[in-house]
Formats: structure tokens, sequence, C-alpha cells
């Protein structure tokens, strides 16, 4: 399986490089895409239907090919896959059928393949766990990876795509045979827990109204002080990248990133639901040695794994606001391990694997998934 990677910031730049990639010893049949708000997406997404390649992708906050990270920009891998090896699936959705989303998925899935893999792009509508849960519905030990889609950090409406389809309340699937191609993956993040178990005391899917019985922005602001500052949009936590709730989950932390505060009610919104009685702790990243530990990581999991032959990378985009410049060097270092084309965004929230294999919707993580043909 041959793949190319390209990259523009207009659809037209973008389009006549896609015309000049198409020859006769490279036809592309699938096409992985991000692409940020500010370009003409839903032009875009057109282009693939006539050169009969399949499309999947989604909008981004940031986009990144192999070692380099561009902004506001589209960002595109073409491959030349087996077309009977894949699917692609789209459905409108919200947050409250994001489960019945996940098992349409999974439906689709196995009508196509006996061994479904899923990769997915979903609109920040969307309720990420409720999308695996759909899917696991179906398929316990699913393996599903994927992203919410972006709009450059402007909290508006983030959009997944295929061929002439491009909605801000959607799931996009693309479902990979599973006999015919190696799928592998799995995410880590490198936080650091800090001081005692705090607990949810009143929420609501991705609200946090209590902490301890306190008003939610209360108890951040004594533990941290006056750590958050506006950006463009009134109550967007600037600072709170840098302290995500770890929830404690089977006895294993997920990060939660917090994105607004409401002063009216004493609120945090959240990049993922929650339950209400979870119990969490704070964190706080550690400095350099994140980017060194997480790169680490993934050497250590890529010893037990054949070698892909693509990498599809969904990290957070408070990550990146968490972690500044210094991102640059965790794409450095993940693509270096292997040194086959790459492709990702920034995104609100992303699917992954841990080591155990379970799935998980996380935050200020970075989900890696390497493709191969068997």
């Amino acid at each position: 399986m041959k793949t190319i990677t390209l990259s523009g910031h207009t659809v037209a730049e973008l389009s006549k490089k896609i015309k000049e990639t198409i020859t006769s010893e490279f036809k592309p049949t699938l096409a992985i895409s991000f692409g940020s708000v500010k370009r003409d997406l839903k032009s875009y997404v057109k282009i693939f239907t006539d050169h009969d390649i399949q499309l999947f992708g989604a909008s981004s906050s940031g986009e990144f090919v192999n070692e380099d990270r561009i902004e506001e920009s589209i960002v595109v891998m073409l491959l030349d896959m087996d077309p009977a090896a894949f699917a692609v699936h789209h459905q409108e959705a919200d947050f409250a059928t994001s489960f019945s989303a996940g098992h349409k998925l999974a439906t689709f899935g196995l009508s196509k393949f006996k061994n479904p893999v899923f990769l997915v792009t979903f609109s920040m509508t969307i309720n990420g766990e409720g999308i695996i849960a759909g899917v696991h519905d179906l398929i316990p030990r699913e393996k599903i990876f994927g992203g919410m889609a972006g709009d450059d950090f402007a909290m508006d409406a983030t959009y997944s795509f295929t061929n002439n389809k491009i909605s801000s309340s959607a799931l996009t699937g693309l479902v990979l045979d599973g006999d015919k191609i190696q799928v592998d993956g799995v995410a880590f993040c490198g936080w650091e827990p800090i001081g005692g178990k705090n607990r949810i005391t009143k929420s609501k899917d991705n609200v946090v109204y209590e902490i301890n019985n306190e008003p939610a922005v209360e108890v951040v602001r004594r533990v941290f002080g006056e750590f958050y500052e506006t950006l463009e949009n009134e109550n967007v936590l600037m600072g709170a990248a840098q302290y995500p709730f770890q929830m404690i989950k089977d006895g294993k932390y997920i990060l939660r990133a917090a994105l607004f505060s409401n002063e009216e009610d004493g609120s945090l919104v959240l990049a993922g639901p929650v339950e209400e009685g979870q119990e969490f702790r704070f964190s706080v990243a550690p400095g350099f040695e994140i980017i060194e530990d997480t790169v680490n990581k993934f050497k250590e999991f890529a010893q037990g794994i054949p070698k892909p032959e693509a990498l599809i990378l969904f990290s957070c985009k408070a990550r990146h606001m968490s972690l500044g410049p210094l991102v640059e060097d965790e794409l450095e270092g993940i693509h270096e391990i292997w040194g086959k084309e790459m492709i990702g965004f920034f995104t609100y929230g992303e699917i992954g694997m841990d080591k155990e294999g379970n799935s998980n919707f996380y935050n200020e993580t970075c989900s890696l998934v390497m493709i191969s043909e068997k």
C-alpha cells in the first residue's frame, strides 16, 4: 500500500496537488483529510467524488503532516488501499443520539466485514463515550480510534465530512476490514495527578456544577488561583488546559479538560462527559519530560507490533495549548519512531485504546493509529 501526504492553504492549491499526484502508477482510492474551518471545506469535499476517491475527514484546530505543524490549512493523506478492504459511513447525530449513532456504525461495519475496525470523526455536539458504548454493545472487543472535530478554537461549530457530505452535527466512520488491514493503536497522555481525591457532586453530561458540594469554579480557583484568562471567546479557560481533571474510571485515569466557566452558576464545561458521584484528581503537566515520557511509551509499544505503512495521530488542542511549542518536539519524536507518512489534527477530544486494549474517550491525550496491509 502506497501513501502520499499533501498540504495547502486553499482548496484550489489542494485540488491541483491531488490531480498532479494521480498517475498510472498511483491511483488513490481513499483520502484521510483534516482542515481548518477558515478554508472552504464545503467545496473541498466535492473534489474527491470527481476522482473516485472515498473521503474521510473532519475540521480541525491545527493540522500536521509528518513532523510539520501547520495552522489554518488542509492536510490530506492519499492511499491506494484495496477498495474491498474499507467502507465509509456518515450519519447525522447529536449528544442524545450518540449511543444510537455508535450502534448504527457497528451495524454498518458488521454488514461489510466479519472483523471491522473503526476510525471516526464527529462534531462537538456528539458524546464520544456514547459512540464507544454503542459500538461496544455489538462488538465487545471493539477497535475504535478517532477524534472530535475542531474549529480553530472558536468553539462555534465543528464538522465531520465525507464525499459531498459535511455537517456540524454528524459522525463519519472509516471502517477497515481487520482481516485484510492491520490496525494497531494506543493512547498516552503523560499528565501527573496531584493532590487528593475529589468528587463531582452535581453534574449533567459534560457540565460540572459542584465539586465536593461546592461550586466547581470556586474549588478550582481555590486550588490554582486566578489561573484562567479569556481568549477571544468570553469565559474560555486558557490556563485550564494545564490542569485537567484525571477522572478515576475502573481504577484508571482518563483526562477531562475544562473549556468554559460560568460565573453565574459556578459551573465548568468540560470537553467530555462525566458522571455525578465520580471521583477525580487534579493534574498538571510535569514539563519537558512529558514529551520524552510520551514518545518513550510509543517506542515501547512499537516493539510488539508490525511496522506500519501509515500513521494517523489525534492529539488534543488543549494539550497543544498547555505544551505550546514543545508539541512540535512530540510530533517529531513520534514520527521518527517509524519514519512513515503521518497525518493528524488537534482535536477537541480523542478516542483511543489503552495498553490493555480498552477503548476510551480522552482529553489532553495523543491517540495514535498504525495502518498497514496484511
